[in-house]
C-alpha cells in the first residue's frame, strides 16, 4: 500500500512539473496564454515526457536514475517559480473547500477503494509475455538495436511501456509495480465526481459518472497490472468528453489538444487515425493566422512520431512494426519480413475471435457477475452505437444548432473505429470511441434537460456506492483466496503470485538467455529471458514467433543487440504463408470441431 501512495505521489509530481514546464515554454514561444486543470497539466506532462524519454533513451536506460533527474528538475522549477506554485496550491485549495465534508469524504473512499483494488496483481496473458520483459529492458539497456528479433512483440514498442519504466519504482521494493494506469483512472473518476458537485449535479456528467464505471468493469483485471490498452482508452474519451461538453476548448487549449492524440499513437498504434482531431486544430490555426500556434505545434508533433519511428527502426528494423508493406531499411538487424506477416495476420484474428467469443457469446450467469456485466456493456454499448449516425444524421438534415467541432470529432472517431474494426476487431480496443460517440450522441438528444436536483443526487451517489462495493468485493476476495500467502509486506508494496516459471539456458556470445519451460509463454520480468518454441523448427502457435536458434548477437554484450542468422531469413520469409496457414487451421478450424 505504502508504495502506491509514494509511487502516485511522485508520478504526479513529475507530470504536473512537466505539463507545467511545457506549458510555460509554448506560451512564451506562441506568446500564448492558455491555461490548464488538473487531469490537463497531468495529460499534457504525459506528453512532454513522451517526447524527453525517448531523446534520453538513445544513451541511457530509463530508470530511476532517470526520475531522479525529472525530480530534480521539478524542484529547480518549482523553487524558480514560486509564486506560481503558490498559486496553483491556492486554487487547489479553494476548490477543496468548496466541497462539503460529505462530498470530501466521498473523493477520499473513492481514492482509498482504487488504492485498495490495485493492492493484488494477476498477470495477464500479454504482461508475463512480453510487457514485464520489454519494461525490465528499457530500465536496464538504452535502446537495443533488433530486440525485436529476441521477441518479436518488442518491436510494438509502445511508449506507455517506456515512461512506464522510470515509475516501476522496483528500486524500493525488488519488483515492479504499474500505476500509472490506476493513477490516471482515479484523477478522471475525481474530475468528473468534482464537476457534478460544481455543476450542481448535471444530468451529462453524471452519465459521464457511469460510463467511467463501464471502462472500469470492462477492465476489471487488467486496471492494477501494466495493460497498454487503458490510457489510449482513458484519453481518448476524455477527449470526445470534453469536446461535447465544451465544443470550443480546443481553442483555447491548442496545445494539448493537438498533442495529445498524436502521442496516443506511440502509446497504441490503433489510436494512428485519432489523430485526424489534431489535423483540426493544425486547420484552425492556419485558419485564424496563429503562424507561431501553428509552427510550435506541428514542430512537436513531427518530433513526438519521429523519435518514435527512430526507435522503431532501431528495435525492429521497421518505420512502423509489423507493417511490413513499409519496409525502407536494409539493416542487418530487421526482423524477417515473414515474422511480421505471421504477427499481423495473428493480431487480426486472435482480435476476431476475442471479439466474438470473449464479449458476445459469453454466457450470461449469476456465477459469472463481472463476465455478464462485461458482455452486457458489450451489447448495450455497441447496439447504441449503431445507431448514433441516424441521430446525427437527423440533426444535420433538420440543421439542429449543433458545433461544427462535434461533428468532426464524431466523424474522426467512427473513421477510428472502422479502422481499428478492419485491422483488429477486439472491443477493448475501441471502447474510447463507442462510449465517446454514446456519450455524444445522449447529450444532444438530452439537449439542455437538468433533470431532477433531488434524483440526481441519489443517482450520483449510487453510482460512487457501486464503484466503492466492487472495488471492496475484489479486495475482500483477494484476501479471502491469498490468505496463506499474505504477510504484513503487503502494507509496504502489492501482492502478486509467485511464479514457478523454470528456465533452461541457451548460450549467445553476448551472454546467456533464459528459455521457458512452462507454457512456453510467462518469462515474466527475467531478463534476459524468452520462450521456447517458434519458427522455422515449431509450429506457429500464435506466442512465440521465432525459434532461439535462428538469433546472434551482433556483438559482444546484448547492448550492441541481435539479429537473425542469414541462413534463416529466406527459410522464414518463403515460409510464412505455410506457416500462418497452419496456425489458422489448428487453431481456428481444427480445434472447432474436436
Amino acid at each position: 500500500m505504502l508504495i502506491i501512495i509514494i509511487s502516485w505521489i511522485a508520478i504526479s509530481i513529475v507530470l504536473l512539473s512537466f505539463g507545467d514546464i511545457f506549458l510555460w515554454g509554448y506560451n512564451r514561444i506562441a506568446k500564448s496564454s492558455e491555461e490548464y486543470n488538473f487531469p490537463d497539466t497531468f495529460l499534457l506532462g504525459l506528453c512532454f515526457v513522451s517526447i524527453t524519454l525517448p531523446i534520453t533513451s538513445f544513451w541511457w536506460p530509463s530508470n530511476h536514475y532517470i526520475l531522479l533527474l525529472y525530480m530534480a528538475i521539478s524542484i529547480i522549477y518549482w523553487a524558480l517559480r514560486r509564486q506560481r506554485l503558490l498559486n496553483c496550491i491556492g486554487k487547489m485549495r479553494a476548490g477543496l473547500k468548496s466541497l462539503s465534508n460529505l462530498q470530501k469524504g466521498s473523493l477520499a473512499v473513492l481514492i482509498a477503494g482504487v488504492m485498495l483494488f490495485v493492492l493484488f496483481v494477476h498477470p495477464f496473458y500479454d504482461a508475463a509475455f512480453y510487457h514485464y520483459q520489454l519494461m525490465r529492458w528499457n530500465e536496464e539497456y538504452s535502446i537495443v538495436p533488433g530486440l525485436a528479433n529476441l521477441e518479436d512483440r518488442f518491436g510494438f514498442n509502445f511508449n506507455y511501456l517506456l515512461v512506464s519504466a522510470i515509475f516501476s519504482f522496483r528500486f524500493l521494493s525488488g519488483e515492479a509495480i504499474y500505476s500509472l494506469n490506476p493513477l490516471l483512472f482515479t484523477i478522471i473518476s475525481c474530475w468528473c465526481f468534482i464537476s457534478i458537485v460544481k455543476k450542481d449535479y448535471d444530468i451529462r456528467y453524471i452519465l459521464l459518472f457511469v460510463l467511467l464505471l463501464c471502462i472500469f468493469i470492462m477492465f476489471w483485471d487488467y486496471l492494477p497490472d501494466s495493460n497498454t490498452d487503458i490510457i489510449p482508452i482513458l484519453c481518448i474519451f476524455y477527449y470526445i468528453v470534453k469536446t461535447v461538453l465544451k465544443p470550443g476548448w480546443y481553442k483555447q487549449q491548442l496545445l494539448l489538444s493537438c498533442l495529445l492524440p498524436v502521442v496516443l499513437a506511440t502509446f497504441k498504434l490503433s489510436a494512428a487515425i485519432f489523430c485526424l482531431a489534431s489535423l483540426g486544430v493544425i486547420i484552425y490555426c492556419f485558419a485564424q493566422n496563429r503562424k507561431r500556434n501553428l509552427a510550435f505545434l506541428i514542430a512537436t508533433s513531427v518530433l513526438v512520431v519521429a523519435l518514435w519511428c527512430i526507435r522503431n527502426i532501431i528495435i525492429s528494423g521497421y518505420l512502423v512494426y509489423p507493417l511490413h508493406s513499409i519496409d525502407l531499411f536494409g539493416f542487418d538487424w530487421k526482423v524477417p519480413k515473414g515474422i511480421a506477416l505471421l504477427q499481423v495476420e495473428h493480431i487480426y484474428h486472435w482480435a476476431k475471435y476475442n471479439f466474438i467469443v470473449a464479449y458476445f457469446l459469453r454466457q450470461i450467469t449469476p456465477a459469472d457477475k463481472i463476465g455478464s456485466m462485461i458482455s452486457i456493456i458489450s451489447y448495450v454499448s455497441t447496439l447504441y452505437f449503431l445507431i448514433t449516425p441516424f441521430v446525427v444524421s437527423w440533426w444535420a438534415i433538420k440543421k439542429r444548432k449543433i458545433n461544427m467541432s462535434l461533428y468532426w470529432i464524431y466523424i474522426v472517431s467512427c473513421l477510428s473505429l472502422i479502422t481499428g474494426t478492419i485491422n483488429a476487431p477486439d472491443f477493448r480496443f475501441n471502447l474510447g470511441y463507442i462510449l465517446g460517440c454514446g456519450f455524444l450522441v445522449t447529450v444532444l438528444i438530452l439537449g439542455n434537460k437538468r433533470g431532477i436536483l433531488r434524483i440526481n443526487k441519489v443517482l450520483t451517489y449510487s453510482v460512487l456506492i457501486i464503484f466503492i462495493l466492487l472495488m471492496l468485493q475484489k479486495t475482500v476476495l483477494n484476501f479471502t483466496e491469498y490468505k496463506d500467502e499474505i504477510t504484513t509486506d503487503i502494507l509496504f508494496k502489492q501482492w502478486r503470485p509467485k511464479h514457478n516459471t523454470d528456465f533452461v539456458e541457451y548460450k549467445l556470445e553476448g551472454g546467456t538467455v533464459y528459455l521457458t519451460k512452462h507454457d512456453g509463454i510467462e518469462a515474466h520480468d527475467v531478463i534476459p529471458a524468452t520462450c521456447v518454441g517458434g519458427v522455422p523448427f515449431n509450429p506457429f502457435i500464435g506466442c512465440k514467433a521465432q525459434d532461439i536458434r535462428t538469433i546472434e548477437s551482433r556483438g559482444t554484450t546484448f547492448q550492441d543487440g541481435f539479429r537473425t542468422k542469414q541462413q534463416y531469413i529466406d527459410t522464414i520469409n518463403a515460409n510464412a504463408q505455410k506457416y500462418f496457414e497452419d496456425y489458422y487451421y489448428q487453431r481456428y478450424i481444427s480445434d472447432r470441431y474436436k
